[in-house]
């Protein structure tokens, strides 16, 4: 379904043993023999980490500290100069330091792009993945003014784990100012002060499904998403959160 919608990705990916999966997401540490340890005794439902924007975790801390100095210091984007950002050394990777913006692919992991979505007051949402935000000549103009590089303070090895893994600043340049904001990690973590409130992830359901479901149907996959270990058949979810039921 995904490729009749003309999403592009690797046949191959998950049948690799030595360039697969944990290659194709950059991660060096991977451990197939823990994917089956503890199973069906431990479980991670209460440490998902929920997303507030429709892009790379990676990124996130990043965010949170530009919308925080745009709306602190009510900045327009005529008003800013340039955006510095420090994030995890990650960055560095290539799907990061892509410049090319053709994709929805492109959108998640394009910082200059995300940043000047932000600088625009765009709203967070679907809205960051439309193709006309996409090619709109200002915004794709701003990303000129927007820099990602890696937070070296931070360390490496087992420094990085943790606190560490996600701390992020931001340096904005505006009306002959600097602004700087820091996070050590990013909304949406759980167990933490930055946890996403029930009533932001309804919103942000509701924003997002929009589009395409009616005001009843939101209303109704609510309640079942939230009540979901009371719902007897999944077919009863994925009736409400169905086009044109």
């Amino acid at each position: 379904m995904w490729a009749e919608m003309g999403f592009l990705g690797d046949t191959s990916l998950i049948d690799d043993p030595e360039h697969g999966f944990w290659k194709f997401v950059g991660f060096d540490g991977w451990e197939p023999e823990g994917v089956l340890k503890d199973i069906g005794q431990k479980w991670f439902f209460d440490k998902i980490n929920l997303k507030p924007y429709p892009c790379c975790r990676m990124l996130h801390g990043a965010l949170d500290c530009l919308i925080s100095i745009r709306d602190e210091n009510q900045l327009a984007p005529k008003d800013i100069t340039s955006i510095v950002a420090y994030c995890h050394p990650t960055v560095e990777e290539p799907v990061f330091t892509n410049r090319q913006l053709e994709s929805t692919v492109d959108a998640t992991f394009n910082f200059a792009y995300l940043a000047s979505l932000v600088a625009h007051r765009v709203p967070v949402g679907v809205e960051w993945q439309d193709a006309d935000n996409m090619r709109n000549p200002g915004i794709r103009a701003f990303m000129d003014r927007v820099a990602l590089r890696p937070n070296t303070g931070m360390g490496g090895g087992e420094e990085m784990i943790g606190e560490k893994a996600h701390h992020s600043f931001v340096e904005v340049h505006a009306r002959g100012s600097l602004f700087r904001a820091d996070r050590a990690r990013p909304r949406g973590s759980q167990g933490t002060d930055y946890e996403l409130s029930e009533s932001e992830l309804e919103e942000k359901f509701r924003h997002n499904a929009q589009r395409v479901l009616t005001h009843d149907q939101c209303e109704r996959a609510l309640e079942l998403l939230l009540g979901l270990e009371k719902v007897s058949h999944s077919t009863d979810v994925m009736r409400q959160i169905s086009i044109g039921r």
